[in-house]
């Protein structure tokens, strides 16, 4: 998503000594209103080379737009941290200036603040309503039951990048066999399928139970990844599928390593 943010620049008639500003850019932080606490965002760059110089007569205003491109991960923990709030920007102006006694360093320090209505407008112009972002922590402790499917699931994520989906789609299904043996779910799983497949069984069904059953749907996707067809050629798989194999089973690896979705053996899914 790219960020732009416009400055005024006016500098005052020239008297006695010529004064100049050179070497422009802003160093963007953030804060979401009512914390105090800021972020750094990084550093915003002019759109073209400028430099400006006092002038006779009366001052007049020059807009000058910055730019500052925010990666995807970064907005979406922006978004984390904002919730339901609007955000303050700290615009940090650093540069060089030329005057009387040579060259000399620009800072100044300006704040803006955007409310909640205006920063939805400004994603929404962004493009950002066309890409949902959705928070999916990947990091966990090395002796957890899902080290090894989330290994998998990132390998997946990285075939999905370099555009080889068939791969992505086949290591989300060596990822869902993965948890299911770690996590001892196997047999709880194939139990949740066949609840769900049974309307006097499936109202009965826990959120376990749930989750499961989605797990063997992903299973079921992701099978033809693994074999080919009646007529001996593979199955083609577009972004679309593989993005949605990849997202099923990140979630699922979050979900099912949770501590309080973790499957207590003494307890059985409903059957």
């Amino acid at each position: 998503m790219l960020l732009r943010f416009t400055l005024e620049w006016s500098i005052h008639p020239r008297r006695d000594q010529d004064y100049a500003v050179f070497g422009t850019y802003v160093r963007i932080c953030v804060a979401v209103e009512g914390g105090s606490d800021s972020v750094h965002l990084g550093h915003g760059h002019p759109e073209v080379a400028w430099t400006e110089r006092a002038r006779e007569g009366i001052p007049y205003r020059t807009p000058l737009i910055y730019n500052l491109t925010l990666p995807a991960d970064q907005l979406l923990a922006l978004e984390s941290r904002r919730q339901n709030r609007g955000l303050v920007f700290r615009v940090e102006v650093r540069g060089n200036t030329l005057g009387q006694y040579g060259v000399g360093p620009l800072d100044e320090t300006l704040s803006i603040n955007v409310g909640l209505g205006d920063w939805l407008r400004i994603l929404a112009e962004g493009g950002t309503a066309e890409a949902l972002l959705i928070g999916l922590p990947l990091s966990l402790a090395p002796d957890s039951d899902a080290s090894t499917p989330l290994v998998l699931v990132r390998q997946a994520h990285r075939f999905l990048q370099s555009g080889e989906y068939d791969a992505c789609v086949a290591e989300c299904r060596r990822a869902m066999e993965s948890l299911w043996k770690a996590a001892g779910v196997q047999d709880a799983a194939k139990r949740a399928r066949g609840a769900l497949a049974n309307p006097a069984q499936r109202r009965a069904m826990t959120k376990l139970d749930r989750t499961l059953a989605m797990g063997e749907a992903l299973v079921s996707l992701t099978q033809p990844a693994h074999h080919v067809g009646d007529d001996g050629d593979p199955e083609i798989f577009s972004r679309a599928e593989a993005t949605l194999a990849l997202a099923t089973a990140a979630s699922l690896v979050g979900a099912i390593s949770a501590p309080k979705h973790r499957p207590d053996p003494s307890e059985e899914t409903t059957s």
